[in-house]
């Protein structure tokens, strides 16, 4: 389902609140001693964390403060138009926004305040959609030498859970990763050449992250609970999340 709201807004942070997202889903990967025996815990510490957050989420039902942002991630936010401007330019095409998009529908869960319907367990952001086709555009503005090793490398596979919750959450079949660097030469060209990469639908990717997300979710709702009965409070101290005997 789409939710038509405009993004980094209070109803936004409503729709996300408590809910893992596409963005996170590589915290969900197993850690290689697991895939091979079969035991422990099959989250690492990151995506134990990554719970905990969520857990908390819910709990304070508020958007945990204090989120880190570096001076990167600010730079990416602001050079976010242009290079969706440079995409639709290099492309011909026409970009939209989205909000949010879920899906595994919870019927005994929240209701979208948008739109009156039960929220899915998990959803996306995608950055833009192409106007008229099953695409989504996920856009990078990085530091200089990230984006020269996107073109002399690639981003190898550090984006492929993200894209492709992407194209599972929201239904599209294509994902353009685009990176993009806004410094020019003197007569106008860019300095660095833009990179692209169309990433496809992959249903078997797809089935195996939607295995490990529905199983997070179950544990999520588990551990949810587990804190809810034993009284525990969730409260930010001293900038740290903490669970805690109430007052």
């Amino acid at each position: 389902m789409i939710h038509n709201v405009e993004q980094r807004t209070d109803a936004w942070k409503r729709l996300r609140l408590g809910r893992p997202t596409a963005s996170e889903y590589d915290k969900l990967r197993p850690p290689h001693a697991w895939v091979k025996k079969k035991e422990g815990d099959w989250l690492t510490k990151e995506g134990r964390d990554y719970l905990y957050k969520l857990v908390a989420e819910r709990l304070m039902d508020a958007p945990t403060a204090r989120e880190y942002v570096s001076a990167d991630m600010r730079e990416g936010a602001e050079h976010e138009q242009p290079a969706s401007d440079a995409f639709e330019e290099t492309y011909g095409c026409k970009l939209g926004t989205i909000g949010f998009a879920d899906t595994l529908p919870d019927p005994g869960g929240p209701l979208c305040a948008c739109c009156g319907k039960p929220l899915g367990r998990t959803g996306c952001s995608p950055d833009r959609f192409i106007v008229g086709r099953p695409a989504i555009v996920e856009i990078k503005s990085p530091r200089p030498l990230t984006h020269v090793r996107y073109l002399i490398e690639g981003p190898g596979e550090d984006y492929d859970d993200q894209c492709q919750g992407q194209m599972w959450c929201g239904g599209w079949e294509f994902c353009h990763f685009w990176s993009w660097r806004p410094e020019r030469r003197q007569n106008g060209q860019p300095a660095l050449p833009p990179y692209t990469l169309v990433k496809t639908r992959d249903e078997a990717a797809i089935k195996a992250l939607q295995y490990r997300v529905e199983r997070f979710c179950d544990r999520l709702d588990g551990t949810t609970e587990k804190v809810r009965q034993r009284g525990l409070v969730a409260t930010l101290r001293d900038g740290e999340l903490r669970l805690e005997e109430p007052a």
